[in-house]
């Protein structure tokens, strides 16, 4: 129905498309669907975002936790939402840092959580450049939500980070 009424295109989280739990089976049954109803209807998607949020996985954020096995796996998960976007012709990939803070400040040192958001940007960064996807990072600054204290809360502190991340890739 939104091709009908002139829309443009459809932008998700990538949990929208693909519950968490799928099968690789039902992952495969849902991205061939969905590629057959954006060609049939003429949408297009030129933004998704990878859900590091709601999981309770992701309590302690997903970048910057302090457990490796989830910054892995928030990083996995991105690497399959870019796989997924680029399959579907997306321009951009959001990525929200909506946990990426704290509740305490006992909880996690804010400069090793830094350190370890820009690593996961600077990998992603040079997944993309390897598997020559054209596609743009969006990094959206959540000041008030969900959590208290926010690493990156403002746009400002967030180009600051992808600052540090481009200039490294560049200078190899």
């Amino acid at each position: 129905m939104l091709a009908e009424v002139g829309a443009y295109g459809v932008n998700f989280h990538d949990n929208d498309l693909i519950p968490i739990d799928a099968t690789p089976a039902e992952r495969e049954h849902i991205v061939v669907e969905c590629k057959k109803a954006l060609k049939e209807t003429g949408l297009v998607v030129p933004m998704a975002t990878t859900n590091l949020f709601y999981e309770p996985i992701f309590k302690d954020g997903a970048f910057t936790s302090n457990d490796p096995k989830v910054r892995s796996y928030a990083i996995q998960k991105t690497m399959r939402a870019i796989d997924l976007g680029v399959g579907n012709g997306r321009l951009a990939v959001r990525v929200l840092g909506g946990r990426e803070g704290t509740e305490t400040d006992a909880s996690k040192n804010p400069l090793d959580a830094s350190k370890r958001f820009r690593e996961a940007l600077n990998y992603l960064c040079e997944y993309a450049i390897d598997n020559k996807y054209d596609l743009k990072f969006a990094l959206e600054a959540k000041p008030n939500e969900p959590r208290g204290d926010l690493y990156l809360a403002t746009t400002g502190h967030m180009l600051a980070l992808l600052i540090r991340s481009i200039t490294r890739i560049s200078l190899g």
